[in-house]
């Protein structure tokens, strides 16, 4: 009886041991797909730096482009307390479409963003704004720099009056990183 119940158990053992080979396997778990940081959904352009847009917001400025393709829209009062500037926040430089009118850089909007590592876009910045980017070796794309290379401006723009016209920004120009 025993040598019967010891065959059994070691029937039993084999084709169980034997079943397991069986089963598929399960050695790559599925790997999620990125996700994008700003927006929590699928990324779409992996390894590459988002870009922030610095935008007027003013009652009397120009027509603004590029808001409904903004990952994020931040705002924020200026230092004057009278009007607001918007920050437009993209996935990535091929994710810009034509932004617009380029406003001075907000050193707020670059400490909101500095975990992002975005690449900022203004025309000029007040000295808090140039203190910060200086501090953490941050290199803007700027429009009182770069001029006609990297923007799309009006026939009247001039770095000497930078102010009096907007400047709008031409998406795929010399300026990428």
């Amino acid at each position: 009886m025993k040598r019967i119940r010891t065959a059994f158990c070691l029937i039993l053992t084999a084709a169980l041991l034997a079943g397991c080979a069986f089963l598929p396997s399960d050695s790559e778990p599925e790997t999620p797909a990125p996700t994008d940081p700003l927006t929590g959904q699928e990324q779409l352009w992996p390894g590459q730096r988002p870009v922030a847009v610095s935008i007027e917001n003013a009652s009397d400025s120009t027509t603004q482009w590029g808001l409904s393709a903004a990952s994020v829209v931040l705002e924020a009062r200026t230092e004057l307390q009278g009007s607001t500037r918007l920050c437009l926040v993209y996935p990535s430089v091929n994710a810009v479409p034509q932004v617009g009118p380029v406003a001075a850089g907000e050193d707020l909007y670059w400490r909101l963003l500095v975990g992002q590592q975005v690449i900022p876009v203004q025309r000029g910045g007040g000295q808090f704004d140039q203190n910060y980017l200086d501090y953490y070796s941050l290199r803007p794309v700027d429009a009182l720099e770069a001029g006609r290379n990297a923007f799309s401006c009006p026939a009247g723009w001039s770095r000497q009056h930078p102010a009096a016209v907007a400047v709008h920004w031409a998406v795929g120009e010399r300026w990428l990183p």
